[in-house]
């Protein structure tokens, strides 16, 4: 009988609907991730020399396509098999269109990460995510912005009491900063600058604007509220245990495990990494990666190192 636009329903038929058509389009490759092997006794040609010889994989010349589907959207991902993109878009579009679902062609983006410093992949945007943590941060402040603006005449209302203001502030203006914020990509300096943006949103929401001051730790307990950094932090490792937990065959458990792997290193400062920042999170409370690996199959031993993280947050603060 169909549903309603609005209706709670109509989202959840529709993806069924799509996920059916594109599972039909996959039948003969029994799944939606594929690989590819060649053993013939080729390296990486494809990369630049001064990284030919790197320990990337223990497979040589690997080939991956994933296609994650999300809402309406479908992505396609590849590693050293472009054209395998090609026929997936001959072979899904014109079969997704016999089952009423047009493929927008004018919507279609594509983009490349390669080593020879073209950066045009930090403007691809992922389930309302750039790839790049700079500047999707970037991004997310300006969205912050604009949504802070539009509650404007609740957050300078002298009747209203700073709690219900620090409420309207933590649904409405928090949440569209930290939106995905557990997989940044974040040093000591990001960490500062995200703590002063919310210090400086914190002040305007109470409405303690120059000449009055008020200091950054009596800010805290006035709004009863903690570090944007330390948030991140509590998000990054119930993430990373998720990510643990997750099957061997999701594209964020085998992102997870190829990250682990140890790579040539190259001159000059090493770059930050997420994997990185988990494990100086852990080492916070008192645990290596590898430790930490074991513990998180178990979401209840998991729940009591990241309450351990939080309790050391708090006494910090």
């Amino acid at each position: 009988m169909g549903a309603p636009q609005g209706d709670c329903l109509s989202p959840i038929l529709f993806t069924l609907y799509l996920a059916k058509a594109l599972k039909e389009t996959n039948a003969s490759q029994n799944s939606d991730h594929t690989y590819h092997q060649n053993n013939t006794d080729k390296r990486n040609d494809h990369l630049p020399t001064w990284i030919q010889d790197h320990t990337y994989s223990k497979q040589k010349d690997i080939r991956l396509l994933i296609t994650p589907k999300y809402a309406d959207d479908i992505s396609w991902g590849a590693a050293n098999c472009i054209h395998e993109i090609e026929n997936e878009k001959k072979k899904i579009t014109p079969k997704l269109t016999s089952r009423g679902l047009i493929v927008n062609e004018s919507k279609n983006e594509d983009y490349d990460i390669t080593a020879d410093g073209d950066e045009k992949w930090k403007k691809c945007k992922l389930q309302g995510s750039l790839l790049d943590t700079k500047t999707d941060i970037k991004r997310r402040k300006h969205l912050a912005n604009s949504a802070y603006n539009k509650l404007k005449d609740v957050f300078e209302d002298k009747k209203l009491a700073n709690k219900q203001k620090i409420r309207v502030f933590r649904a409405c203006v928090e949440s569209v900063f930290l939106y995905n914020g557990e997989i940044w990509t974040i040093n000591k300096t990001t960490n500062k600058m995200i703590d002063g943006y919310h210090r400086r949103m914190l002040r305007n929401a109470i409405n303690i604007k120059w000449p009055n001051k008020i200091s950054n730790e009596h800010l805290y307990k006035k709004t009863e509220q903690k570090k944007w950094s330390e948030t991140l932090k509590l998000r990054r490792l119930r993430w990373f245990g998720h990510a643990v937990r997750l099957p061997e065959e999701t594209p964020a458990k085998m992102a997870l495990e190829e990250s682990k792997r140890k790579l040539k290193k190259i001159r000059g400062g090493q770059r930050t990494t997420w994997l990185k920042t988990i494990e100086k999170d852990l080492s916070d409370v008192g645990y290596t990666l590898q430790q930490a690996s074991e513990i998180a199959s178990e979401r209840t031993e998991w729940k009591k190192v990241v309450r351990s993280a939080d309790a050391s947050c708090v006494k910090h603060t």
